[in-house]
């Protein structure tokens, strides 16, 4: 206990001076108390419990003893303990001898639950000369006992213990006498004669114990034991030194120390944990020797492997590399210094990046900097030389690097077929091989062998030309017959341009058909379209400055209309069969029409029917797509059916191009989301008045029948989740 300040390493019979004025004598095992060694009387008393005031955060409370408030005069008048631990004066606490209350310090305020005993230590003061000391002494006065005792520690005159000793010693309770006269009445009589005492024999060693009716020799820890291991629930009367030797478990057993409650493990002074940390943590200290778990810190002169800033060099020995791992890391690129250095080099990387298929180069002084590629180096020198190649039928030019280049760069120079080479010193010669050097001519009228490397003879060419002007020249036969031609004579080829000739090049129209072009105006490409047509000279110039194509001009062979008229056909896709119906058409276009024209037809732009007309085949109205937009527009004038499908909620907005009496269907499909609502222009008027409240399940569709009933009025009624 740190207040009374005893020896760590006491020695038998060692005498000890405590702080609470009691002299303690060490007896091998324990130390005890052997009195004041002060003046007066030393009173010890159980301070009243302050535990229940606990808190954690309350600090000073009252001090009682037995309910009535106590002061002592300094912290080392009291001994606390606190959790079972006992607490130093001064330290851990103050007190207040004006108020009678203590104060704990720092960390040591108590918390709620923990437990609390308390003694408070005072001195009665005794006169030298009128009272006997407890130490002994001599009374100059006569002391004087009467009647029986009423306790055990009350002293019994000689009378009454002579009384009560007439006979042998009865044991019970209130039995008292001098130790003179009970160690002769004991010493005559052996202890088994003595009423109330077993008759069991006691062993060495062994204590008499009283079991409530009788004495008898004791057993098991009561009757002291000879190891430790039979004292099943030991407590320790005080410090316990293990005199130089170790705790040890026997066949490597733990050595498990546990509190109780909140209790904690004190070693040396410093508070330990009650329990295990996390993986990797360590124990770390408050500065008031409280130990706590708590996460390792990083250790700043370390890299984590989750990366970070080197403050300094980073040397690779002994040619290890710099790798970049790809991807997945299975395979990497790596820089690697030589395997010889002769002095260090450091290189000075560019500030900034360079622009496309540029390069890295040196100054030479280390600092490095982007450059177009395959520049001229105009530091460089080179030199001239020749020398020998790796094959017989080669040699090599070599360009040494002189100035601020080094290496050297070769040209191979090979002999081919029919050459050899040679090199004297830096002369490179070659020589021709091939013995027979006649030019080998052939001579074939008719380019037979169509050699690549022997050249014709010049009467072979000649004879050549010849035959193939001859094939392409028109016979007389053709020329006759160009002669002949309705619109005059040969000499009417003389007044032909070279460009009107060149139009006829390659044309395949018969004679008959070139006489009805006679005096025609037409263009080339006129022209081109009328390559196999029937029409009559009259009817072609008509078609002057036409455009239509050959299929349409075909249709017109034997038609009268003016050149006016026909251009009204430009562009026209009707078929003949079609056109057909309009022959011979005069009046009453309809009745004609009804007669001529069987089958489907289309009619384009408005049209407006009179009188009843009865359709004996479906009249079928195209269902329009709308455009899905926050507000869905439609135009009434492209359908009378339409649909949209809803990505949202929308608004059906005022149809435009309304027309009274029109009428069709909207078709209402909820997207793969569904609940999408559709709201409506007060041009469409409901049943009651009452806009209908569409389908919300995801795909579902709904169905709006319509009607112009008047100009911005349109009836509508809904059909819901058709199925």
């Amino acid at each position: 206990m740190a207040v009374l300040n005893f020896p760590i390493t006491p020695a038998l019979g060692d005498v000890h001076n405590a702080a609470n004025g009691i002299k303690y004598e060490y007896d091998g095992t324990k130390w005890k108390g052997q009195g004041s060694y002060t003046s007066g009387e030393l009173k010890a008393e159980k301070l009243d419990s302050i535990a229940s005031g606990f808190n954690g955060s309350t600090a000073t409370f009252t001090l009682n003893v037995g309910g009535s408030l106590v002061k002592p005069h300094n912290p080392e008048s009291i001994l606390i303990s606190i959790a079972d631990v006992i607490k130093e004066p001064t330290t851990d606490y103050t007190v207040s001898s004006t108020n009678g209350t203590i104060t704990f310090t720092g960390g040591n305020i108590p918390t709620s639950g923990q437990s609390f005993w308390g003694i408070l230590y005072s001195r009665i003061p005794v006169g030298s000369t009128t009272n006997l000391q407890t130490t002994g002494g001599t009374l100059t006065g006569a002391l004087t006992l009467s009647g029986a005792p009423t306790a055990d520690l009350h002293a019994s005159t000689k009378k009454y213990v002579d009384d009560q000793t007439t006979s042998d010693i009865a044991e019970g309770s209130n039995k008292y006498y001098t130790d003179a006269r009970a160690d002769a009445r004991v010493a005559a009589s052996a202890i088994s004669a003595l009423s109330n005492v077993s008759s069991t024999s006691p062993s060495s060693g062994q204590v008499l114990k009283w079991d409530g009716s009788s004495w008898g020799p004791a057993t098991g820890a009561q009757a002291g034991i000879n190891d430790v291991v039979e004292d099943t629930t030991p407590q320790l009367g005080g410090s316990l030194d293990v005199n130089g030797n170790s705790i040890v478990s026997a066949s490597n057993g733990n050595i498990p120390i546990t509190p109780n409650g909140s209790g904690k493990v004190i070693l040396d002074g410093l508070n330990w944990p009650t329990a295990d940390g996390s993986a990797d943590y360590i124990l770390k200290t408050d500065g008031s020797a409280n130990l706590s778990w708590a996460a390792a810190p990083a250790d700043s002169t370390k890299m984590p492997l989750a990366g970070g800033a080197f403050t300094g060099n980073i040397t690779l020995n002994a040619q290890n590399d710099i790798r970049f791992a790809d991807a997945d890391s299975s395979n990497w690129v790596a820089l690697q210094a030589p395997g010889t250095v002769s002095s260090n080099v450091t290189w000075t990387l560019p500030a900034t990046d360079g622009s496309s298929g540029q390069q890295l180069t040196t100054d030479g002084s280390g600092a490095l900097s982007w450059a177009a590629a395959g520049g001229t180096d105009t530091n460089t020198t080179y030199s001239v030389s020749c020398v020998d190649g790796d094959n017989t039928d080669e040699e090599k030019i070599r360009l040494t690097a002189g100035g601020d280049g080094s290496g050297t760069d070769d040209i191979v120079l090979e002999a081919g077929t029919g050459l050899s080479i040679a090199r004297s010193g830096d002369k490179i010669t070659f020589t021709n091989t091939v013995a027979d050097t006649t030019l080998n001519l052939i001579d074939e009228d008719n380019m037979a062998t169509d050699s690549a490397t022997r050249p014709p003879s010049q009467q072979s060419v000649k004879a050549y030309v010849d035959t193939q002007v001859a094939t392409k020249q028109a016979s007389d036969a053709e020329l006759t017959e160009l002669a002949t031609m309705a619109s005059g004579t040969a000499g009417a080829l003389a007044d032909l341009t070279q460009t009107e000739v060149e139009i006829l090049d390659g044309a395949t129209v018969t004679t008959a058909e070139l006489n009805i072009l006679d005096g025609v105006t037409s263009t080339a490409a006129e022209l081109n379209i009328l390559d196999g047509v029937t029409s009559t000279a009259a009817e072609l110039n008509i078609l002057d400055g036409v455009t239509s194509t050959a299929a349409e001009l075909n249709i017109l062979d034997g038609v009268t209309s003016t050149a006016a008229e026909l251009n009204l056909l430009d562009g026209v896709t009707a078929t003949t069969a079609e056109l057909n119906y309009t022959d011979g058409v005069t009046s009453n276009i309809q009745t004609q029409l009804n007669a001529k024209g069987a089958g489907d037809m289309t009619l384009a732009g408005a049209q407006t029917v009179t009188g009843v007309k009865t359709f004996n085949a479906a009249a079928v109205a195209e269902v329009t797509a709308l455009t899905d937009a926050s507000t869905v527009a439609t135009d009434l004038a492209l359908s009378n059916n339409f649909s949209v499908t809803l990505a949202g909620n929308r608004t059906l907005g005022q149809p435009t191009n309304q027309a009274v009496g029109q009428s069709g269907s909207y078709f209402i499909t909820q997207d793969g989301t569904g609940s999408r609502t559709l709201a409506y222009h007060a041009d469409f008027k409901w049943v009651g008045g009452t806009a209908p409240t569409l389908t919300t399940t995801a795909g579902a569709v709904d169905r709006i029948d319509y009607i112009v009933a008047a100009a911005n009025k349109i009836h509508a009624v809904a059909s819901l989740d058709v199925k």
